[in-house]
């Protein structure tokens, strides 16, 4: 499960917008039981956080379509798990391609 606090766009097929690709792409970084939260919606909830959850800081990462590393947080709590593998993002997918150190403009 990915959690993003954003403002989406509302249309006739849905919600749209940047930050429903935030979540989307947070979610699938995961594995089954694991529940990730973003930096934003975090920096809301921090302080309202009940004693008997904790956010872990699993640090920046590239996802999919995002220009900018995302920080990402597990939550923790008794009855989920604690230990995933490495999450799925750009940095745990190897290629044969060198890692781009710049995005490309006007190419």
């Amino acid at each position: 499960m990915g959690i993003h606090t954003g403002e989406p766009l509302r249309t006739d097929e849905g919600y749209v917008g940047i930050d429903i690709h935030r979540a989307a792409r947070i979610a699938a970084a995961g594995h089954g039981g694991q529940v990730l939260v973003s930096q934003t919606a975090r920096e809301l909830i921090q302080d309202d956080l009940p004693t008997e959850l904790a956010l872990l800081d699993l640090g920046e990462h590239r996802l999919k379509d995002l220009s900018r590393p995302q920080q990402i947080f597990q939550l923790v709590t008794d009855g989920l798990g604690r230990d995933f593998p490495p999450l799925a993002t750009l940095e745990n997918r190897p290629t044969n391609l060198p890692p781009q150190p710049t995005p490309l403009i006007g190419r």
